[in-house]
């Protein structure tokens, strides 16, 4: 679960990208601020590798990346930028 960020923590985007590439915890980014991510859990860890397991072979030879780990996704929705970890909680 997310934690909330409070209006006085809000920062830029290089300052997150910076703090996260220093940092243990990773955080997901919205428009200034940062919320705390969980770290994964066995079961997420094993549901990953499944999922790995099973798209790879599908996707050789079409041009795509398939990530497991340590992704973000930047965004940009109403002129805001978001920062996403879609795996890591």
């Amino acid at each position: 679960m997310m934690s909330l960020a409070s209006p006085s923590s809000r920062i830029g985007v290089d300052d997150y990208l910076a703090s996260e590439a220093a940092g243990e915890m990773r955080h997901e980014y919205i428009d200034g601020q940062r919320y705390a991510m969980t770290g994964p859990s066995d079961r997420h860890g094993l549901i990953v590798s499944n999922l790995v397991a099973a798209l790879l072979p599908l996707l050789r030879g079409r041009g795509c990346q398939l990530f497991a780990n340590d992704m973000k996704v930047h965004l940009r929705i109403s002129g805001q930028d978001v920062f996403y970890c879609p795996i890591c909680c």
